[in-house]
């Protein structure tokens, strides 16, 4: 029991947070006072993303491409109930659609937009 009691001390000290605390003399807000202020959130550049966006489904709308994808995925649909092959274009045209969504959203995460 005795040894049992040792090693739960142990642990417990072992894994205790540390509460030693560095002081920094205001070093930390010198810093963050140095570094440039940017605004990431600009009207201008929400403007031109909710812009663009409106006109890119007006144009997929107007240009009727949501016929050739629902055709595609029909095609891929069908086509591998029956184990049949689907074609290179309805394969290509949802590989091409599916990749500009992804491409699309990981630049606005990133903020390399504008």
């Amino acid at each position: 029991m005795n040894k049992n009691n040792n090693f739960d001390k142990f642990l417990k000290r072992r894994f205790q947070k540390s509460v030693c605390d560095i002081k920094n003399d205001g070093f930390t807000e010198k810093v963050l006072s140095k570094l440039p202020i940017t605004n990431t959130y600009s009207i201008k550049r929400n403007l031109i993303i909710y812009a663009l966006g409106i006109l890119s489904v007006l144009i997929f709308f107007i240009s009727e491409g949501f016929n050739l994808l629902i055709y595609s995925i029909n095609e891929v649909v069908n086509k591998s109930k029956h184990l049949i092959t689907p074609s290179f274009l309805s394969i290509f045209v949802i590989i091409v659609f599916l990749g500009m969504i992804a491409y699309l959203s990981s630049i606005e995460y990133d903020r390399k937009t504008i």
